[in-house]
């Protein structure tokens, strides 16, 4: 083993070399979503996104909130079937809404607003999205502006009196890049090579003795169950979809992790065979 240490050693640096770059490496940020991305985040209440959309900030709101602010053509705007969807009601006075929403030059003709908070829940009621506010207006050039105040929700489905969504969930989005992926590939087996690189580099570790490959496969099935766990533990109290996705998971990693760790320790073994210098004869 000692003749094959130090090439185990620059493997098992040159990973977690790479992995520590991708992760720290100043890699340039996400491009901010579109207008009809933003959109289809809200479709399944909303409907399909207007051929012309453009988004607007909605300042001085608190730090754990969000928002979104859409400007469209009052045409496109199903303003009826939202108002009633969505329990909205008419607001006093076409003033309450923020100038700071309005376009430049832009009055209000009509203004219509969330009167409490409520929970937009998706489908199958695992998530959804708080609204604080959620003002609709129709302005006097022909336009449309949807102001939303929000939080995302997948814990407590009960905070809010509840409206249902009536759309078809917009398709999915890739949001992946070589980055991420390899970021998701490494955290999701650093539990199992991070463990086992550390005992390949360990003195005299060579698989010679039952204990080693005791140790070996104690490793391969005791320490990831141990730190999937623990991420669940961390997300006090866990919700029902994030415990249930790292279960998931985890079912599906053990089985490669281990056919991993089994063909490591079979290239290690002939590695140490192949390394050995026979004795010589008298």
């Amino acid at each position: 083993m000692r003749h094959i240490r130090p090439l185990v050693l620059l493997v098992y640096l040159l990973l977690t070399g790479g992995f520590l770059a991708l992760l720290l490496a100043p890699w340039p940020p996400q491009p901010p979503p579109t207008p009809k991305e933003r959109w289809e985040d809200f479709q399944q209440w909303l409907g399909k996104p207007p051929t012309e959309l453009s988004l607007r900030v909605w300042s001085a709101i608190p730090e754990d909130e969000q928002s979104v602010v859409f400007i469209t053509r009052a045409e496109e705007i199903p303003l009826r079937t939202l108002v009633t969807k969505l329990e909205l009601e008419p607001a006093g006075s076409t003033e309450e809404i923020p100038r700071a929403l309005l376009p430049e030059n832009t009055e209000t003709t009509t203004l219509y607003r969330m009167p409490q908070s409520r929970l937009l829940c998706d489908n199958s009621y695992e998530w959804g999205y708080y609204i604080h506010e959620l003002l609709l207006a129709q302005l006097d050039n022909q336009q449309a502006l949807l102001a939303i105040r929000y939080q995302y929700e997948d814990e407590d489905m009960n905070s809010a009196p509840s409206i249902e969504a009536w759309h078809d969930e917009a398709p999915y989005r890739k949001e992946t890049s070589v980055r991420q992926a390899a970021l998701a590939v490494a955290s999701v087996f650093s539990p199992f090579w991070i463990p086992l690189g550390i005992l390949l580099i360990l003195r005299r570790f060579d698989f010679r003795k039952r204990s080693h490959h005791l140790i070996w496969y104690g490793v391969t099935f005791l320490v990831p169950p141990m730190v999937y766990l623990t991420c669940i533990l961390l997300t006090i109290p866990p919700s029902p979809t994030q415990a249930i996705a790292l279960f998931t998971a985890f079912i599906f990693i053990m089985p490669v992790g281990i056919a991993a760790s089994a063909i490591v320790q079979l290239v290690a073994r002939r590695s140490i065979r192949s390394s050995e210098v026979p004795p010589e004869k008298n």
